[in-house]
């Protein structure tokens, strides 16, 4: 009779501890709250608690590891875009570069055709520069003298610029 009434003890606190690890309660906390229990009680329970413990402290830890993978992807994202936006930056200043002030005068004083016909000789990123460095109304004029396809191509390389400069705003 008194061996059932341990067992029955025993697992009435063993449900006690486990509901308690699942609350975050320290199995030390519940088995101070039983007064009248056994050394054999205690222990079994003490066991049981950092059993427990172990496993709910594995579980907070596995989900930790997953945050910080999730995050260390985000961050990779996040560096793999800041260098895409650095190399785009840098490309764009290094185009307006080229186009300096005297090449600019040359091909500002030049008329419309002359000034697509030269133009049509060089590579499209220094069109491009010298075309936005460019009143708008010249380059026009010098656009529209130019091969479509070619207008077409400098057209798009400005406003792939424009574009990202317009993107990259917050």
């Amino acid at each position: 009779m008194q061996t059932a009434r341990v067992k029955a003890q025993l697992a009435f606190i063993g449900l006690q501890v486990l509901f308690a690890a699942v609350l975050g309660i320290s199995s030390r906390e519940v088995v101070a709250a039983e007064s009248g229990t056994t050394t054999l009680a205690q222990s079994y329970c003490l066991s049981f608690a950092k059993s427990a413990e172990a496993a709910r402290e594995s579980r907070q830890k596995a989900e930790l590891d997953d945050l910080n993978v999730k995050l260390d992807e985000k961050l990779a994202t996040i560096n793999a875009k800041t260098k895409e936006l650095e190399r785009w930056v840098t490309e764009r200043e290094s185009m307006l570069a080229m186009a300096t002030a005297s090449i600019l005068k040359i091909y500002d004083t030049m008329d419309a055709a002359t000034a697509a016909q030269e133009l049509a000789k060089l590579d499209l990123q220094t069109v491009s520069a010298v075309m936005i460095k460019m009143k708008a109304k010249k380059s026009s004029e010098v656009l529209k003298e130019m091969n479509p396809r070619m207008a077409a191509e400098i057209i798009a390389i400005i406003s792939a610029r424009s574009d990202l400069r317009m993107n990259a705003k917050p």
